[in-house]
């Protein structure tokens, strides 16, 4: 028997990708009955396959949901050598996130959050690839970490608002006095850790789009 986390189970796959699917659901059955149908015991049945595997879990808070869950399921581009296009083509309306944070794993959990809600995000792993990535491109909203190596989030924040001084910016940091957001600007402050509810509702908040999702409570592990 499955443990509660996995008993019903909706998954999301970012990018959508048939052979991770059939990957997935081939150790959830390998695994159901000994009862370790938990994201950790998958991940660990695929690693060898998909080193870039991750997975976030959504948990319930409703007590008589409490075994629903989604499961998202990740594959990190950069690991494989992939990239995704920054400039979207004449039909592509999403809004446009810039994410920068010198640690991978933090952009991609991010990212996968937006990108399950309708955004296009353009990755960054520090401050100069993310003004380097930002180029030419109209954003709707910054994610920043406060310290990073390169540049950190203040300095980039006041590059962009040199651009665009109506751009957000949301914060992502363990310390919320140490940032200020150029003038003018919309600011938010998310302080790690976070969960999944608290980064929707602020980028809500900040942007105006909704982040509508199903849970509440849930963890982005950060």
């Amino acid at each position: 028997m499955l443990e509660p986390e996995a008993r019903d189970l909706s998954l999301i796959y970012l990018p959508p990708d048939e052979a991770v699917r059939r990957g997935v659901q081939m150790a959830l059955d390998d695994i159901r009955g000994a009862g370790h149908g938990t994201a950790a015991a998958v991940e660990f049945r695929l690693r060898k396959r998909y080193p870039d595997l991750r997975i976030i879990v959504n948990k319930p808070c409703d007590s008589q949901a409490a075994d629903q869950t989604t499961w998202v399921v990740f594959r990190d581009g950069r690991t494989r050598g992939g990239r995704s296009s920054r400039h979207p083509g004449p039909r592509d309306a999403r809004p446009v996130v810039l994410v920068a944070d010198d640690e991978p794993l933090v952009v991609l959990l991010i990212s996968a959050v937006l990108v399950a809600r309708g955004w296009r995000v353009i990755q960054a792993t520090g401050g100069a690839s993310a003004l380097a990535q930002a180029e030419g491109v109209d954003l709707d909203l910054l994610i920043t970490e406060k310290d990073m190596r390169d540049i950190d989030g203040q300095a980039l924040a006041s590059r962009l608002d040199r651009r665009d001084s109506r751009l957000p910016v949301l914060v992502v940091s363990d310390d919320p006095k140490a940032f200020d957001a150029p003038r003018g600007a919309r600011r938010g402050f998310l302080a790690k850790p976070f969960t999944i509810g608290d980064l929707a509702l602020q980028v809500e908040s900040l942007t105006g789009y909704s982040t509508a999702w199903t849970g509440c409570g849930q963890s982005a592990g950060l």
